[in-house]
């Protein structure tokens, strides 16, 4: 047998299953043997990559070896995606239209907030005149739905009620910090820098959307 390129090594502990005392015995021998042969193939690519480096592969004992195929299979490869990649796909802002209506809506609410905030710095930096510097950031609520629909491509339509909430709440309170939303924020900010630096957690993918009023999450990957 051969065995598949970039996956992970197979665990020899069988999965559940309804079968007789035959078949499950016959199965376990199957694995323990498939198993077995995954583990030598690592090994094999382990102790190369070991000596490449200039190193000796039997600073690494067999036991270390075994545990790590053992465990392997929760694993998991996260491929990072550029920041803004969701405003800049139209393929992906028409699949979430549908699929995800209330996630995308708050996405494009926070998203618009900030084009538009960024727009206002750039204009009173620009400014000849102190009050046109010193100008208060308030969008309203139509240049907040205009700048949203621009970012949608042509002919796709948000669910009226989920946008209208979401760009509502941009428009009420756009800079406002709300200490359980600064506290909700820095925990999950925390929490996601504990799983990057420790490497023995899962970090959220993609983006995560949040609604306080209803205590609601959804993601948008």
């Amino acid at each position: 047998t051969t065995v598949a390129p970039h996956t992970l090594p197979l665990s020899a502990t069988l999965p559940d299953m309804k079968s007789s005392t035959n078949q499950y015995v016959g199965l376990q021998k199957l694995y323990k043997e498939r198993a077995v042969e995954e583990r030598n193939v690592f090994k094999a690519i382990l102790d190369e990559v070991i000596k490449e480096k200039g190193e000796d592969p039997s600073l690494i004992d067999d036991e270390t070896i075994d545990s790590f195929v053992k465990h392997s299979h929760i694993l998991r490869l996260l491929k990072g995606k550029k920041w803004g990649w969701l405003d800049e796909s139209p393929a992906a802002l028409t699949e979430y239209a549908q699929t995800s209506p209330k996630q995308l809506a708050i996405h494009l609410a926070l998203s618009t907030l900030a084009s538009l905030h960024s727009k206002h710095l750039l204009s009173a930096s620009q400014s000849q005149t102190a009050e046109g510097q010193e100008s208060e950031f308030r969008p309203t609520l139509e240049a907040l739905t205009a700048e949203a629909k621009s970012m949608l491509p042509e002919g796709v339509e948000l669910d009226e009620t989920e946008f209208d909430n979401a760009i509502g709440e941009a428009a009420r309170s756009p800079t406002a910090d709300l200490p359980n939303t600064a506290a909700l924020l820095g925990g999950v900010v925390a929490q996601e820098v504990i799983k990057m630096i420790t490497k023995q957690y899962v970090p959220i993918e993609g983006y995560c959307t949040i609604d306080l009023v209803e205590t609601w999450t959804g993601m948008l990957v």
